[in-house]
């Protein structure tokens, strides 16, 4: 007899989604931007608030709501540069 030969599936095991990062994709804000991708780079933050004289950390929830926030920046600026009939996005914006 043959030992048993262990068959390999096809294609690579992408890890699971935790239940947050499903509901982040899932959710729309008004502006019709996805959650997920965010425009707030993590490392840069962590790399910022840790090159302080009193070094801080930062929370699972943190960033989420930074990118929130944001975007709502953005979202404001583009309906300033468009009322003044402008599609450069400008400091005086914000």
């Amino acid at each position: 007899m043959t030992p048993a030969v262990e068959q390999k599936k096809k294609g690579s095991k992408r890890p699971r989604k935790t239940n947050k990062e499903i509901k982040e994709e899932e959710s729309v804000e008004d502006t019709g931007a996805k959650t997920e991708a965010g425009l707030v780079v993590a490392k840069a933050v962590r790399q910022m608030l840790k090159s302080l004289p009193n070094p801080y950390h930062v929370s699972a929830d943190f960033l989420p709501e930074l990118n929130k926030k944001v975007s709502e920046i953005v979202v404001e600026a583009t309906q300033r540069a468009g009322s003044n009939n402008r599609k450069t996005l400008r400091a005086t914006d914000i």
